[in-house]
């Protein structure tokens, strides 16, 4: 038998266990308080920033497709910070959204007592590619990781086009994710290789991102090369990138006629649009853009009556002078 004398000390020492435990639980609560505030004190220090902003704050003026201006100062906001600026640019092209993020996010968007601003992953990943172009050469450091990332179908467009702008050092980088077993990447791949090598593309620049015209020269032959591929998304971004490079016109500009013959479609609008691009140095293939404008497609027939016109016309420019 239990002496009652135990049985009256059980409550109080219950007691004074559930006041050491409710101790150790206000010690733990407060301890993960500190520790959270330190981290975020230090996070706080280390993002870097430029006239009080921060870079996550700059990166979203470059969703102002609008604003020249607004997108001006962030480019040179970034520019600023030079490689401080790469972990974040990393973190942000390394962004997933989930179903559930997702889900929670569409029904704040859609209630009208405060507005939510949400970008998705796929966005924010472009903006951090448009960053890396501002950054050039100085985001060299990010080569390695870029290169993981663009073998990875969720990050796999960002990532190509942020190592498209960087320097000739990422060029060995495409070229062999462009023979990645994975359809969307090698699409992703020589759409970047494309916008590398074009002149004319965002980022405030006048030279060509991936090089010289000897290192667009080897896009091109590998650009060619994939005009064979299985994938019809991949040969109409390959066809597209070698309009956007327009060079070696003796190798390309046959190799483009074929892709006319294309059951696809959008690959003969492009194979066009490619040719258009080249100038008088596709007037090989004149015989085969005049027969496009019999093509059962009308936008093929009306961008090939516009490569005609620009083939013929720089013809005789070259001539006159």
């Amino acid at each position: 038998m239990v002496c009652p004398r135990i049985l009256a000390q059980i409550p109080v020492f219950v007691e004074d266990l559930m006041k050491k435990f409710a101790h150790i639980i206000g010690f733990c609560v407060l301890l993960g308080l500190c520790i959270g505030c330190a981290f975020g004190f230090i996070r706080y220090r280390a993002v870097p920033r430029y006239e009080g902003r921060s870079i996550n704050d700059w990166l979203g003026d470059f969703d102002y497709v609008g604003s020249s201006i607004a997108v001006g100062h962030a480019a040179k906001a970034v520019g600023a910070m030079g490689t401080n600026a790469v972990p974040f640019l990393l973190e942000n092209m390394c962004c997933k959204d989930s179903g559930l993020r997702v889900f929670l996010l569409s029904l704040l968007q859609n209630q009208n007592f405060f507005p939510v601003r949400f970008r998705k992953a796929s966005i924010r990943h472009s903006i951090a590619a448009d960053a890396f172009w501002v950054l050039g050469t100085q985001a060299e450091c990010a080569i390695p990781d870029l290169a993981v990332l663009a073998t990875n179908k969720d990050s796999a467009s960002g990532a190509c086009m942020a190592l498209a702008g960087i320097s000739g050092k990422a060029l060995p980088v495409l070229l062999n994710t462009l023979t990645n077993q994975d359809a969307f990447v090698r699409t992703c791949a020589a759409r970047a290789l494309g916008k590398g090598f074009e002149s004319t593309n965002f980022t405030l620049k006048s030279t060509m991102p991936l090089g010289t015209d000897a290192d667009a020269c080897k896009a091109v032959w590998a650009l060619i090369s994939a005009l064979g591929d299985l994938d019809p998304g991949v040969r109409q971004s390959a066809v597209s990138a070698l309009g956007d490079i327009a060079r070696v016109p003796e190798r390309a500009v046959p190799a483009l006629i074929q892709r006319l013959g294309e059951t696809n479609a959008l690959c003969r609008r492009r194979a066009v649009a490619a040719l258009r691009a080249y100038g008088s140095s596709a007037r090989p293939a004149l015989p085969a853009v005049t027969e496009a404008l019999e093509d059962a497609d009308a936008t093929v027939r009306r961008l090939a009556a516009s490569a005609i016109q620009a083939i013929k016309s720089e013809d005789k420019n070259d001539k006159t002078n």
